[in-house]
Protein backbone atom coordinates (compact mmCIF):
# COMPACT_ATOMS: atom_id res chain seq x y z
CA UNK A 1 0.00 0.00 0.00
CA UNK A 2 1.03 3.61 -0.54
CA UNK A 3 1.50 4.26 3.17
CA UNK A 4 3.84 1.24 3.51
CA UNK A 5 5.72 1.42 0.22
CA UNK A 6 8.95 2.65 1.82
CA UNK A 7 10.84 1.30 4.79
CA UNK A 8 13.72 2.49 6.96
CA UNK A 9 16.23 -0.21 7.93
CA UNK A 10 19.27 1.27 9.69
CA UNK A 11 22.39 -0.47 10.96
CA UNK A 12 25.44 0.50 12.99
CA UNK A 13 28.55 -1.14 14.38
CA UNK A 14 31.37 -0.28 16.73
CA UNK A 15 34.59 -2.08 17.62
CA UNK A 16 37.21 -1.71 20.34
CA UNK A 17 40.75 -2.98 19.76
CA UNK A 18 41.62 -3.84 23.32
CA UNK A 19 45.13 -4.96 22.34
CA UNK A 20 46.04 -1.34 21.44
CA UNK A 21 45.42 -0.09 24.96
CA UNK A 22 48.56 0.91 26.97
CA UNK A 23 47.60 -1.39 29.83
CA UNK A 24 47.78 -4.40 27.46
CA UNK A 25 51.55 -4.05 26.86
CA UNK A 26 52.18 -7.08 29.08
CA UNK A 27 50.64 -9.39 26.42
CA UNK A 28 52.29 -8.02 23.29
CA UNK A 29 54.75 -10.93 23.01
CA UNK A 30 52.01 -13.48 22.37
CA UNK A 31 48.82 -11.47 21.70
CA UNK A 32 48.73 -9.71 18.34
CA UNK A 33 45.14 -8.57 18.25
CA UNK A 34 42.11 -8.51 20.54
CA UNK A 35 38.99 -6.82 19.26
CA UNK A 36 35.46 -6.64 20.64
CA UNK A 37 32.69 -5.95 18.13
CA UNK A 38 29.11 -4.78 18.64
CA UNK A 39 26.56 -4.34 15.88
CA UNK A 40 22.85 -3.85 15.39
CA UNK A 41 20.90 -3.65 12.19
CA UNK A 42 17.63 -4.38 10.48
CA UNK A 43 16.63 -5.63 7.04
CA UNK A 44 13.30 -5.50 5.27
CA UNK A 45 11.57 -8.19 3.25
CA UNK A 46 8.76 -7.18 0.94
CA UNK A 47 8.72 -10.39 -1.09
CA UNK A 48 4.95 -10.95 -1.21
CA UNK A 49 2.62 -11.40 -4.15
CA UNK A 50 1.88 -8.10 -5.89
CA UNK A 51 -1.40 -6.30 -5.19
CA UNK A 52 -2.09 -8.39 -2.09
CA UNK A 53 -3.30 -5.17 -0.43
CA UNK A 54 -6.23 -4.73 -2.82
CA UNK A 55 -9.28 -6.88 -3.53
CA UNK A 56 -9.08 -8.66 -6.88
CA UNK A 57 -12.05 -9.72 -9.01
CA UNK A 58 -10.94 -12.28 -11.57
CA UNK A 59 -12.67 -12.23 -14.96
CA UNK A 60 -13.38 -15.64 -16.46
CA UNK A 61 -15.23 -17.01 -19.48
CA UNK A 62 -18.13 -19.40 -19.05
CA UNK A 63 -17.93 -22.67 -20.98
CA UNK A 64 -21.44 -23.96 -20.34
CA UNK A 65 -23.58 -20.90 -21.20
CA UNK A 66 -24.16 -19.24 -24.58
CA UNK A 67 -25.59 -15.71 -24.82
CA UNK A 68 -25.96 -14.00 -28.20
CA UNK A 69 -23.99 -16.74 -29.89
CA UNK A 70 -20.90 -16.53 -27.66
CA UNK A 71 -19.64 -17.53 -24.25
CA UNK A 72 -20.19 -14.68 -21.75
CA UNK A 73 -17.60 -13.34 -19.35
CA UNK A 74 -18.24 -13.24 -15.63
CA UNK A 75 -16.54 -12.34 -12.37
CA UNK A 76 -16.94 -13.36 -8.75
CA UNK A 77 -16.70 -11.88 -5.29
CA UNK A 78 -13.39 -10.13 -4.74
CA UNK A 79 -10.70 -11.60 -2.51
CA UNK A 80 -10.41 -10.54 1.13
CA UNK A 81 -7.54 -8.17 1.91
CA UNK A 82 -5.49 -7.98 5.13
CA UNK A 83 -6.13 -5.24 7.66
CA UNK A 84 -2.60 -3.98 7.10
CA UNK A 85 0.35 -4.93 4.91
CA UNK A 86 3.89 -3.73 5.45
CA UNK A 87 7.50 -4.84 5.31
CA UNK A 88 8.56 -7.88 7.27
CA UNK A 89 11.49 -6.70 9.41
CA UNK A 90 14.45 -8.64 10.78
CA UNK A 91 16.52 -6.90 13.46
CA UNK A 92 19.77 -8.48 14.61
CA UNK A 93 21.98 -7.66 17.61
CA UNK A 94 25.47 -9.14 17.54
CA UNK A 95 28.47 -9.24 19.85
CA UNK A 96 31.75 -10.62 18.56
CA UNK A 97 35.33 -11.23 19.63
CA UNK A 98 38.44 -11.55 17.42
CA UNK A 99 41.77 -12.81 18.80
CA UNK A 100 45.12 -13.39 17.10
CA UNK A 101 48.12 -15.02 18.82
CA UNK A 102 51.74 -15.94 18.17
CA UNK A 103 52.46 -13.66 15.22
CA UNK A 104 49.01 -14.30 13.76
CA UNK A 105 49.52 -18.04 13.52
CA UNK A 106 46.53 -18.75 15.76
CA UNK A 107 43.26 -16.91 15.13
CA UNK A 108 39.98 -17.20 17.01
CA UNK A 109 36.73 -15.46 16.08
CA UNK A 110 33.34 -15.83 17.73
CA UNK A 111 29.91 -14.23 17.51
CA UNK A 112 26.68 -14.46 19.43
CA UNK A 113 23.55 -12.90 17.98
CA UNK A 114 19.85 -12.51 18.60
CA UNK A 115 17.46 -11.77 15.78
CA UNK A 116 13.88 -10.55 16.10
CA UNK A 117 11.71 -11.08 13.03
CA UNK A 118 8.52 -9.03 13.19
CA UNK A 119 5.51 -8.42 10.94
CA UNK A 120 5.95 -11.86 9.39
CA UNK A 121 3.65 -12.51 6.44
CA UNK A 122 1.50 -15.42 7.64
CA UNK A 123 -2.09 -16.63 7.96
CA UNK A 124 -4.68 -14.67 9.89
CA UNK A 125 -7.72 -15.58 11.97
CA UNK A 126 -9.77 -18.34 10.35
CA UNK A 127 -13.04 -17.11 8.84
CA UNK A 128 -16.33 -19.06 9.02
CA UNK A 129 -17.16 -21.12 5.92
CA UNK A 130 -20.30 -19.08 5.26
CA UNK A 131 -18.14 -16.02 4.62
CA UNK A 132 -17.37 -17.45 1.19
CA UNK A 133 -13.63 -16.93 0.98
CA UNK A 134 -10.49 -17.72 2.92
CA UNK A 135 -8.61 -15.54 5.35
CA UNK A 136 -5.89 -13.43 3.73
CA UNK A 137 -2.29 -13.45 4.83
CA UNK A 138 -0.94 -10.40 6.64
CA UNK A 139 1.73 -9.20 9.05
CA UNK A 140 0.58 -11.45 11.88
CA UNK A 141 3.56 -13.28 13.41
CA UNK A 142 6.89 -12.78 15.17
CA UNK A 143 9.91 -14.99 15.77
CA UNK A 144 13.08 -14.88 17.88
CA UNK A 145 16.32 -16.54 16.77
CA UNK A 146 19.40 -17.11 18.93
CA UNK A 147 22.59 -18.18 17.24
CA UNK A 148 26.34 -18.30 17.48
CA UNK A 149 29.37 -18.83 15.28
CA UNK A 150 32.92 -19.87 16.14
CA UNK A 151 36.00 -20.25 13.97
CA UNK A 152 39.51 -21.38 14.86
CA UNK A 153 42.50 -21.36 12.52
CA UNK A 154 46.19 -22.22 12.74
CA UNK A 155 48.76 -21.62 10.05
CA UNK A 156 52.51 -22.17 10.21
CA UNK A 157 55.58 -23.21 8.26
CA UNK A 158 58.69 -25.24 8.99
CA UNK A 159 61.61 -26.78 7.11
CA UNK A 160 61.25 -30.31 5.78
CA UNK A 161 64.16 -31.71 3.80
CA UNK A 162 65.58 -28.23 3.54
CA UNK A 163 62.43 -26.86 1.91
CA UNK A 164 59.52 -24.95 3.49
CA UNK A 165 56.47 -26.95 4.47
CA UNK A 166 53.44 -24.63 4.72
CA UNK A 167 50.22 -25.83 6.28
CA UNK A 168 46.99 -24.45 7.71
CA UNK A 169 43.95 -25.73 9.57
CA UNK A 170 40.66 -23.86 9.91
CA UNK A 171 37.56 -25.16 11.70
CA UNK A 172 34.16 -23.46 11.82
CA UNK A 173 30.99 -24.35 13.71
CA UNK A 174 27.72 -22.47 13.94
CA UNK A 175 24.22 -23.01 15.26
CA UNK A 176 20.87 -21.26 15.66
CA UNK A 177 17.43 -21.94 17.08
CA UNK A 178 14.21 -20.10 16.25
CA UNK A 179 11.16 -19.82 18.50
CA UNK A 180 7.74 -18.48 17.54
CA UNK A 181 6.81 -15.57 19.83
CA UNK A 182 3.57 -14.48 18.16
CA UNK A 183 1.12 -16.37 15.95
CA UNK A 184 -2.60 -16.41 15.30
CA UNK A 185 -3.42 -19.72 16.98
CA UNK A 186 -5.32 -19.03 20.20
CA UNK A 187 -6.25 -22.69 20.73
CA UNK A 188 -2.66 -23.95 20.42
CA UNK A 189 -3.73 -26.38 17.69
CA UNK A 190 -1.10 -28.74 16.28
CA UNK A 191 -3.17 -29.24 13.14
CA UNK A 192 -5.62 -31.84 11.95
CA UNK A 193 -4.81 -35.54 12.03
CA UNK A 194 -4.37 -35.67 8.27
CA UNK A 195 -2.33 -32.48 8.09
CA UNK A 196 -0.17 -33.52 11.02
CA UNK A 197 0.75 -36.87 9.54
CA UNK A 198 1.26 -35.52 6.00
CA UNK A 199 3.72 -32.97 7.38
CA UNK A 200 5.86 -35.73 8.83
CA UNK A 201 4.83 -35.06 12.42
CA UNK A 202 5.39 -31.32 12.06
CA UNK A 203 2.50 -29.19 13.34
CA UNK A 204 0.54 -27.86 10.37
CA UNK A 205 -0.12 -24.76 12.43
CA UNK A 206 2.47 -22.81 14.38
CA UNK A 207 1.93 -21.80 17.98
CA UNK A 208 3.52 -19.44 20.47
CA UNK A 209 6.53 -21.08 22.10
CA UNK A 210 7.10 -23.53 19.27
CA UNK A 211 10.70 -24.28 18.29
CA UNK A 212 10.82 -24.19 14.50
CA UNK A 213 11.36 -27.65 13.02
CA UNK A 214 10.08 -29.72 15.94
CA UNK A 215 8.67 -33.19 15.23
CA UNK A 216 5.82 -34.56 17.33
CA UNK A 217 5.23 -38.27 17.60
CA UNK A 218 4.68 -41.31 19.80
CA UNK A 219 7.12 -43.05 22.12
CA UNK A 220 7.63 -46.70 21.17
CA UNK A 221 8.10 -49.18 24.02
CA UNK A 222 9.24 -52.00 21.72
CA UNK A 223 7.33 -54.79 20.01
CA UNK A 224 4.52 -56.79 21.56
CA UNK A 225 5.98 -59.94 23.11
CA UNK A 226 2.91 -62.18 23.29
CA UNK A 227 -0.84 -62.06 23.83
CA UNK A 228 -0.40 -61.45 27.55
CA UNK A 229 1.68 -58.39 26.73
CA UNK A 230 -1.07 -57.14 24.39
CA UNK A 231 -3.79 -57.70 26.98
CA UNK A 232 -1.91 -55.81 29.70
CA UNK A 233 -1.02 -52.83 27.48
CA UNK A 234 -2.98 -49.73 26.59
CA UNK A 235 -5.56 -50.15 23.85
CA UNK A 236 -4.09 -49.53 20.39
CA UNK A 237 -7.39 -49.18 18.53
CA UNK A 238 -6.08 -46.93 15.77
CA UNK A 239 -3.17 -49.20 14.85
CA UNK A 240 -4.94 -52.53 14.59
CA UNK A 241 -4.51 -54.65 11.50
CA UNK A 242 -7.13 -55.15 8.83
CA UNK A 243 -8.76 -57.99 10.78
CA UNK A 244 -9.00 -55.77 13.91
CA UNK A 245 -6.57 -57.99 15.84
CA UNK A 246 -3.34 -56.78 17.39
CA UNK A 247 -0.65 -59.43 17.15
CA UNK A 248 2.72 -60.13 18.77
CA UNK A 249 5.51 -58.43 16.87
CA UNK A 250 3.58 -55.25 16.15
CA UNK A 251 4.80 -51.92 17.47
CA UNK A 252 3.82 -51.11 21.05
CA UNK A 253 3.33 -47.43 21.87
CA UNK A 254 3.83 -46.12 25.39
CA UNK A 255 0.74 -44.83 27.19
CA UNK A 256 2.39 -41.66 28.51
CA UNK A 257 -0.77 -40.02 29.87
CA UNK A 258 -1.90 -43.22 31.60
CA UNK A 259 -5.51 -43.20 30.38
CA UNK A 260 -5.37 -46.75 29.00
CA UNK A 261 -5.69 -45.63 25.37
CA UNK A 262 -3.11 -44.56 22.79
CA UNK A 263 -4.49 -41.31 21.43
CA UNK A 264 -3.38 -37.83 20.29
CA UNK A 265 -5.83 -35.97 22.53
CA UNK A 266 -7.19 -32.93 20.69
CA UNK A 267 -3.96 -32.30 18.80
CA UNK A 268 -3.36 -29.19 20.88
CA UNK A 269 -0.45 -27.91 22.94
CA UNK A 270 -2.54 -28.25 26.11
CA UNK A 271 -4.08 -31.59 25.13
CA UNK A 272 -1.82 -33.81 23.05
CA UNK A 273 -2.54 -37.19 24.61
CA UNK A 274 0.43 -39.51 24.17
CA UNK A 275 2.16 -37.30 21.61
CA UNK A 276 5.48 -35.72 22.56
CA UNK A 277 8.21 -33.74 20.81
CA UNK A 278 10.54 -36.51 19.64
CA UNK A 279 13.00 -34.60 17.47
CA UNK A 280 13.73 -31.57 15.31
CA UNK A 281 14.23 -31.50 11.57
CA UNK A 282 16.27 -28.27 11.55
CA UNK A 283 20.01 -28.77 11.04
CA UNK A 284 21.98 -28.00 14.21
CA UNK A 285 25.68 -27.59 14.92
CA UNK A 286 26.77 -27.22 11.32
CA UNK A 287 30.51 -27.27 10.79
CA UNK A 288 33.30 -27.19 8.26
CA UNK A 289 37.02 -27.96 8.34
CA UNK A 290 39.62 -26.79 5.82
CA UNK A 291 43.03 -28.50 5.73
CA UNK A 292 45.82 -27.45 3.38
CA UNK A 293 49.54 -28.15 2.96
CA UNK A 294 52.21 -27.36 0.39
CA UNK A 295 55.77 -28.62 0.04
CA UNK A 296 58.23 -28.78 -2.83
CA UNK A 297 55.54 -27.97 -5.41
CA UNK A 298 53.09 -30.54 -4.04
CA UNK A 299 49.82 -29.17 -2.71
CA UNK A 300 47.01 -30.90 -0.82
CA UNK A 301 43.71 -29.41 0.31
CA UNK A 302 40.80 -31.11 2.06
CA UNK A 303 37.38 -29.67 2.90
CA UNK A 304 35.15 -31.50 5.40
CA UNK A 305 31.56 -30.39 5.96
CA UNK A 306 28.68 -31.68 8.04
CA UNK A 307 25.79 -31.33 10.47
CA UNK A 308 26.07 -32.39 14.11
CA UNK A 309 22.38 -33.03 14.79
CA UNK A 310 19.26 -33.33 12.66
CA UNK A 311 16.25 -35.64 12.77
CA UNK A 312 14.31 -37.02 9.82
CA UNK A 313 11.17 -39.07 9.76
CA UNK A 314 10.59 -40.88 6.44
CA UNK A 315 7.61 -39.55 4.53
CA UNK A 316 4.66 -41.71 3.57
CA UNK A 317 6.04 -42.18 0.05
CA UNK A 318 9.61 -42.97 1.10
CA UNK A 319 9.40 -46.34 -0.60
CA UNK A 320 13.15 -46.88 -0.50
CA UNK A 321 12.92 -46.82 3.29
CA UNK A 322 9.59 -48.47 4.13
CA UNK A 323 9.49 -51.07 1.36
CA UNK A 324 6.30 -53.10 1.69
CA UNK A 325 5.69 -51.69 5.14
CA UNK A 326 4.52 -48.52 3.42
CA UNK A 327 2.60 -49.78 0.41
CA UNK A 328 1.80 -53.30 -0.80
CA UNK A 329 3.13 -52.35 -4.24
CA UNK A 330 6.43 -50.97 -2.95
CA UNK A 331 9.51 -53.02 -3.71
CA UNK A 332 10.90 -55.60 -1.33
CA UNK A 333 14.41 -54.32 -0.66
CA UNK A 334 16.41 -56.88 1.36
CA UNK A 335 19.61 -54.83 1.13
CA UNK A 336 17.90 -52.02 3.03
CA UNK A 337 15.57 -53.78 5.43
CA UNK A 338 17.68 -56.86 6.05
CA UNK A 339 14.51 -58.86 6.58
CA UNK A 340 16.37 -62.03 7.49
CA UNK A 341 17.99 -60.61 10.62
CA UNK A 342 16.08 -57.47 11.57
CA UNK A 343 12.45 -58.38 10.90
CA UNK A 344 10.15 -59.95 13.47
CA UNK A 345 8.95 -63.46 12.75
CA UNK A 346 6.59 -65.59 14.80
CA UNK A 347 8.85 -68.62 14.37
CA UNK A 348 11.85 -66.93 16.02
CA UNK A 349 9.73 -64.73 18.33
CA UNK A 350 12.54 -62.15 18.17
CA UNK A 351 10.47 -59.30 19.60
CA UNK A 352 13.42 -58.12 21.68
CA UNK A 353 16.03 -57.98 18.87
CA UNK A 354 14.06 -57.22 15.69
CA UNK A 355 14.10 -53.68 14.37
CA UNK A 356 11.29 -54.08 11.85
CA UNK A 357 7.88 -55.22 13.16
CA UNK A 358 5.63 -57.99 11.98
CA UNK A 359 4.71 -57.60 8.32
CA UNK A 360 0.98 -56.82 8.10
CA UNK A 361 -1.50 -55.48 5.59
CA UNK A 362 -2.80 -51.91 5.61
CA UNK A 363 -3.98 -50.71 9.00
CA UNK A 364 -7.69 -50.16 8.73
CA UNK A 365 -9.34 -47.58 11.01
CA UNK A 366 -9.80 -44.28 9.19
CA UNK A 367 -8.11 -42.71 6.19
CA UNK A 368 -4.99 -44.22 4.71
CA UNK A 369 -2.73 -41.42 5.98
CA UNK A 370 -3.73 -42.14 9.56
CA UNK A 371 -3.83 -45.86 9.44
CA UNK A 372 -0.37 -47.09 8.48
CA UNK A 373 1.27 -47.25 11.87
CA UNK A 374 4.85 -46.75 10.76
CA UNK A 375 4.00 -43.47 9.00
CA UNK A 376 2.91 -41.97 12.30
CA UNK A 377 6.15 -40.39 13.60
CA UNK A 378 7.56 -42.35 16.51
CA UNK A 379 10.80 -42.71 18.42
CA UNK A 380 11.62 -46.13 16.95
CA UNK A 381 11.81 -45.18 13.29
CA UNK A 382 12.91 -41.56 13.45
CA UNK A 383 16.31 -41.32 11.80
CA UNK A 384 19.39 -39.26 12.56
CA UNK A 385 20.42 -37.24 9.50
CA UNK A 386 23.64 -35.96 11.07
CA UNK A 387 26.61 -36.46 8.79
CA UNK A 388 30.24 -35.78 7.99
CA UNK A 389 31.11 -35.45 4.32
CA UNK A 390 34.48 -35.24 2.64
CA UNK A 391 33.29 -32.48 0.36
CA UNK A 392 36.46 -31.86 -1.59
CA UNK A 393 40.01 -33.22 -1.87
CA UNK A 394 42.55 -31.78 -4.28
CA UNK A 395 46.10 -32.94 -4.89
CA UNK A 396 48.26 -30.92 -7.25
CA UNK A 397 51.84 -30.52 -8.40
CA UNK A 398 53.38 -27.30 -9.73
CA UNK A 399 56.45 -27.89 -11.88
CA UNK A 400 59.61 -25.93 -10.99
CA UNK A 401 60.34 -22.69 -12.83
CA UNK A 402 63.38 -24.04 -14.65
CA UNK A 403 61.35 -26.87 -16.18
CA UNK A 404 58.60 -24.45 -17.24
CA UNK A 405 61.19 -22.11 -18.80
CA UNK A 406 62.77 -25.00 -20.70
CA UNK A 407 59.45 -25.71 -22.43
CA UNK A 408 58.68 -21.97 -22.78
CA UNK A 409 55.89 -21.84 -20.24
CA UNK A 410 55.34 -19.47 -17.32
CA UNK A 411 53.60 -22.12 -15.24
CA UNK A 412 52.51 -25.75 -15.39
CA UNK A 413 50.36 -27.54 -12.82
CA UNK A 414 48.62 -30.90 -12.85
CA UNK A 415 45.90 -31.81 -10.36
CA UNK A 416 43.34 -34.38 -9.28
CA UNK A 417 40.14 -33.07 -7.71
CA UNK A 418 37.48 -35.23 -5.99
CA UNK A 419 34.03 -34.01 -4.88
CA UNK A 420 31.72 -35.69 -2.33
CA UNK A 421 34.06 -38.62 -2.03
CA UNK A 422 32.95 -40.06 1.34
CA UNK A 423 29.92 -39.59 3.60
CA UNK A 424 29.65 -40.84 7.17
CA UNK A 425 26.15 -40.83 8.66
CA UNK A 426 24.01 -43.04 10.94
CA UNK A 427 21.21 -42.54 8.39
CA UNK A 428 22.79 -45.13 6.12
CA UNK A 429 22.27 -47.97 8.59
CA UNK A 430 18.62 -48.28 7.58
CA UNK A 431 18.40 -45.81 4.68
CA UNK A 432 21.53 -46.22 2.55
CA UNK A 433 19.82 -44.85 -0.56
CA UNK A 434 19.06 -41.48 1.05
CA UNK A 435 21.43 -38.55 1.15
CA UNK A 436 21.34 -36.60 4.43
CA UNK A 437 22.21 -33.34 2.69
CA UNK A 438 19.38 -33.71 0.18
CA UNK A 439 16.55 -34.27 2.66
CA UNK A 440 14.20 -31.32 2.97
CA UNK A 441 10.93 -30.31 4.59
CA UNK A 442 10.48 -27.19 2.47
CA UNK A 443 6.82 -26.91 1.45
CA UNK A 444 7.93 -26.12 -2.11
CA UNK A 445 9.87 -29.39 -2.28
CA UNK A 446 7.72 -31.71 -0.18
CA UNK A 447 8.84 -34.78 -2.10
CA UNK A 448 12.38 -34.23 -0.81
CA UNK A 449 11.17 -35.47 2.58
CA UNK A 450 10.61 -38.81 0.87
CA UNK A 451 14.07 -38.78 -0.66
CA UNK A 452 12.93 -37.83 -4.15
CA UNK A 453 15.78 -35.47 -4.92
CA UNK A 454 18.53 -35.68 -7.48
CA UNK A 455 21.43 -37.41 -5.76
CA UNK A 456 24.55 -35.51 -4.77
CA UNK A 457 27.04 -37.17 -7.06
CA UNK A 458 30.64 -38.13 -6.51
CA UNK A 459 33.03 -36.79 -9.13
CA UNK A 460 36.75 -37.04 -9.85
CA UNK A 461 38.45 -34.58 -12.17
CA UNK A 462 41.97 -34.73 -13.59
CA UNK A 463 43.25 -31.47 -15.01
CA UNK A 464 46.18 -29.42 -16.24
CA UNK A 465 46.74 -25.68 -15.80
CA UNK A 466 49.10 -24.14 -18.34
CA UNK A 467 50.22 -20.52 -18.22
CA UNK A 468 51.90 -19.15 -21.35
Amino acid sequence: PTNSKWGFFPSASVAWRVSEEPWMKWSEEWLDNAKIRLSAGSMGNGNVSPYSYTSEMTVSTADDIVLGGSYPSYTSVGSTVPVSLTWEKSTTYDVGLDLDFFNNRLSVSGDYYRRYTTDMYTASVALPAVYGTGSPKGNNAEMKTDGWELSLSWRDSFKLGGKPFDYSIKAMVWDSKSVITKYVNDTGSLGTVKGFIENGGSPSSYYVGMTVGEIWGYTVAGLFRDQADIDSSAIHDFVQASDKVTRPGQVKIADLDGNGFIDPGNFAVDDHGDLRIIGNQSPRYRYGVNLSARWNGIGLSVFLQGVGARDWYPGSDAGMFWGKYGRPFFALIPSIHNYTDDMYSAERNNWDTAYWPRMTTYQSNGTKNWTRLLEIPNTRYIQSAAYLRVKNIQLDYSFPKHICSAIRLQGLKIYVNAENLFTFTPLHKYAPNFDPEGLSYDSDFASAADGYTYPILKSVTVGVNITF
